[in-house]
């Protein structure tokens, strides 16, 4: 039932935006499923979302070790590290998100946006 209601055939309760829900059912998981890339990533994702963002960090960047070539979790890690101020390491996680899937138009413009704030840092504004 856990499993159904995080990896079902809709994706059932993060696809509904129930991600603190989806957290809490998270945290019911065995140790040694949680341990996997994808839990990784929907664990990362849902405190993305919840505005958890050391925890989205920790989580994706482990994702990413995990499942290198996947754009849409270095997107993720480029959200949760954008959030915490870690732009230069934000638009490598865009920029690499781009590189695996050319035309991914959403990392381009965010790794721009990580660009034009380390921009600002170094200008002082």
């Amino acid at each position: 039932p856990i499993l159904d209601g995080l990896f079902g055939p809709n994706g059932a309760l993060m696809e509904n935006g129930e991600h603190a829900r989806a957290a809490a059912l998270f945290e019911q998981l065995p140790a040694e499923f949680e341990r996997g890339a994808e839990a990784d990533a929907r664990m990362g994702a849902c405190a993305l979302f919840l505005g958890e963002f050391d925890t989205a960090a920790r989580r994706l960047a482990a994702a990413v070790r995990r499942r290198p070539g996947d754009p849409k979790i270095r997107y993720n890690l480029g959200g949760a590290l954008y959030e915490l101020g870690r732009f230069g390491e934000a638009r490598q996680a865009y920029s690499d998100a781009e590189r695996l899937s050319p035309g991914y138009l959403d990392a381009r413009e965010m790794a721009d946006r990580c660009e034009a704030r380390i921009a600002a840092e170094r200008s002082g504004r």
